[in-house]
């Protein structure tokens, strides 16, 4: 893993748009805190790793997309980071450890993709969504969409019922 923090700090010291770190470790891969000093990401892609931003990080003001899969951070840490990324149009969230509810005020964001449980998503000044995809394992979760503040022509919601 040394090798990879030292690639990461490395990529840091550039100025890059677009960073894709799909890697499958025994335990989630810890990010180097160089990686939020990446003012110019566009698009963030992460799997497997575990996110804990500087307490003076405040978001990546560029980024336009957000993929996170397998993914554990904390609730203020995915709070501060959604909150500081006002020009984002996509965001998907798969299987993340450490969120309970989803709240999500970002005025540019059109794709909007859950695959996980939460006690509650909220949508708040989200005039542009357009797709919302949700795949839930039961009905019960229907209730938990909470909010919207947009005139949603598309919602798909994925029901994968497991005994």
């Amino acid at each position: 893993m040394a090798d990879i923090n030292q690639w990461i700090v490395h990529l840091t010291g550039k100025y890059i748009k677009e960073f894709v770190l799909d890697i499958c470790f025994d335990q989630r891969y810890k990010i180097p805190s160089s990686l939020f000093s990446c003012q110019g990401l566009h698009h963030l892609d992460l799997n497997y790793c575990w996110l804990k931003p500087p307490t003076m990080f405040e978001g990546f003001r560029n980024q336009k997309s957000l993929y996170l899969n397998r993914v554990t951070m904390t609730q203020v840490a995915f709070n501060n980071m959604i909150a500081g990324c006002p020009l984002l149009e996509k965001l998907t969230l798969t299987k993340i450890d450490g969120l309970t509810h989803i709240n999500i005020d970002a005025p540019n964001l059109k794709f909007f993709e859950v695959d996980e449980e939460f006690e509650s998503i909220n949508f708040d000044n989200t005039f542009q969504l357009s797709i919302v995809l949700f795949y839930m394992k039961s009905k019960s979760n229907q209730g938990r969409l909470n909010g919207f503040s947009s005139n949603l022509p598309k919602i798909f919601i994925y029901l994968a019922y497991r005994a």
